[in-house]
């Protein structure tokens, strides 16, 4: 099988899903930044770039989401024939993504319609479903004793909804921060054993505060394991089911929607096989081969190749994951490097980034200092 390489800023709670996603198709390589801070993104760019040669990698895999190294100029760095750009949270890291299409030539995004924006302004994107592995997400055919089901987190905005389910006659069940408190076994059986799972689309970005409303991976799992996901409408739905499944807008359709369904056990019936059969399409085993054909298509975007120069959101960025997460010492070289860089190549423009980072660097180096004093 041809080598890939996966590079996560850290950890996550979904490495088991990228790794047997990958497995099928893929010999999976990783490499994780947060384990090599002890090297100056430049020291970690070179290991890298080593690993690629020395195991013949063609295709890599950038886990880009939120305030990390692995940023544009990071991307730039890494020689590879195809890079690829994964997002699970698009809408979050909107500004980031918009900013870094040209150093990619495909994009992974876990979100219908931001895949189908980025494909109208001629980008390679491809929907990428994260939890969709029929291993662990599978229909157990057991008998469907709660009527109504709601794992996750719990908003202010979603209580309203919530209150007024509890209001109903019915068998209802919530699980909050189920992430935490519930394995995957167990919430797979929870879904099993219910007829309907409430789904909430709106969210906050955290950094412009816009809402925007996203399909969820919690839509997929619901149908994979046989039980239809009653959601607050996304576009998303729209562009990857053939067939139209209720959806609510506001507290009161929700309200009317599940008391239709429950009291019409036919028609929750037909409406809950084609759903697990439209979901089912999307497991690991039946799409991820069509992942791997779209990125197997030569196309005709280049991607940029050239030495562009860090910008302050990066030095910042750079020299507040350094102070946090290794030695003062590797900070004073990585902020040594930045200097160096804007030195070698000295324009108004670095020049002022110069200042910027002299000014940021000395608070974030004692706050390392002193860390790491308390560590002795």
């Amino acid at each position: 099988m041809q080598n890939v390489l996966f590079i996560f800023k850290d950890l996550p709670w979904y490495h088991s899903y990228i790794l047997n996603k990958f497995s099928y198709s893929y010999h999976f390589n990783e490499y994780i930044i947060n384990n090599n801070l002890n090297k100056t993104s430049q020291g970690i760019s070179e290991e890298i770039n080593s690993l690629i040669k020395e195991k013949k990698i063609e295709i890599i895999f950038f886990d880009f989401d939120y305030t990390s190294i692995i940023d544009k100029f990071f991307v730039n760095k890494i020689i590879c024939k195809k890079k690829i750009l994964v997002s699970f949270d698009p809408h979050e890291n909107h500004k980031k993504i918009q900013d870094s299409l040209e150093y990619f030539s495909h994009l992974l995004i876990a979100e219908p319609e931001y895949a189908e924006k980025l494909n109208l302004l001629n980008q390679n994107c491809f929907y990428f479903p994260l939890e969709a592995n029929e291993k662990i997400f599978f229909n157990k055919k057991t008998k469907k004793n709660i009527d109504v089901l709601f794992f996750g987190e719990l908003k202010a905005d979603r209580k309203i909804f919530i209150e007024k389910i509890k209001k109903l006659n019915i068998n209802f069940h919530s699980h909050i921060n189920s992430r935490e408190t519930l394995d995957d076994n167990a919430l797979v059986d929870l879904i099993n054993r219910s007829k309907i799972v409430i789904n909430f689309s709106k969210g906050v970005n955290k950094y412009e505060k816009d809402e925007y409303y996203q399909f969820k991976g919690r839509i997929l799992i619901s149908g994979m394991c046989g039980t239809l996901c009653l959601s607050e409408y996304s576009k998303g739905q729209d562009l990857i089911f053939k067939n139209n499944y209720p959806t609510f807008k506001n507290s009161e359709e929700m309200i009317t929607i599940i008391k239709s369904l429950l009291n019409n056990e036919k028609n929750l019936n037909i409406l809950t096989n084609n759903f697990f059969s439209e979901c089912k399409m999307f497991s690991d085993t039946e799409y991820f081969s069509k992942i791997v054909k779209f990125l197997s298509l030569e196309n005709n975007k280049n991607i940029l190749d050239k030495d562009d120069k860090i910008n302050h959101i990066s030095i910042k960025n750079r020299i507040k994951i350094f102070s946090k997460k290794s030695s003062s010492k590797v900070l004073l070289k990585e902020t040594a490097n930045i200097f160096k860089n804007l030195k070698n190549n000295l324009s108004l423009k670095n020049m002022y980034l110069i200042i910027y980072l002299s000014v940021i660097f000395l608070p974030f180096w004692l706050q390392s200092k002193i860390k790491n004093n308390k560590k002795k």
